[in-house]
């Protein structure tokens, strides 16, 4: 959600150099079991995290990408926009990509629950900050 703000200067308007971003982003992460631990990468900001359960490894990396966030807010414009472009590596998120479909066709055809990779689309709302 995008709003401007709109000055009166002299009875022109003009728009403030200043938009306030009212913050839900939209990420994409898959976790995985790994022996007895999980691992998770949000291929949205290339943030990778591990736990001891799928629970845990979601709730660390929601954690992290709110971080991560908070900590791009106090950097220069050009910085901003240079680290919320950054992406996991393309081959990356095909493979993984692949082996979540891999992971779900084979649960979906033995009727069983998908023990393999599994794979989350989700907004979180991290508040709002300005942005120039």
């Amino acid at each position: 959600m995008l709003h401007k703000k709109f000055i009166i200067n002299n009875g022109e308007v003009e728009k403030s150099r200043r938009i306030n971003i009212a913050m839900a982003v939209r990420i994409k992460y898959y976790i995985w079991g790994n022996g007895s631990d999980w691992e998770g990468l949000c291929t949205t900001f290339d943030i990778a995290m591990q736990g001891k359960s799928l629970d845990e490894t979601r709730d660390f990396l929601e954690e992290a990408v709110k971080d991560f966030l908070a900590t791009v807010e106090e950097l220069p414009s050009h910085d901003k926009k240079r680290l919320l472009k950054r992406k996991s590596p393309l081959q990356l998120r095909l493979i993984l990509a692949l082996q979540y479909l891999q992971s779900e066709f084979r649960s979906r055809m033995l009727s069983t629950v998908n023990k393999g990779i599994v794979s989350h689309d989700k907004e979180i709302d991290i508040g709002a900050y300005s942005a120039i």
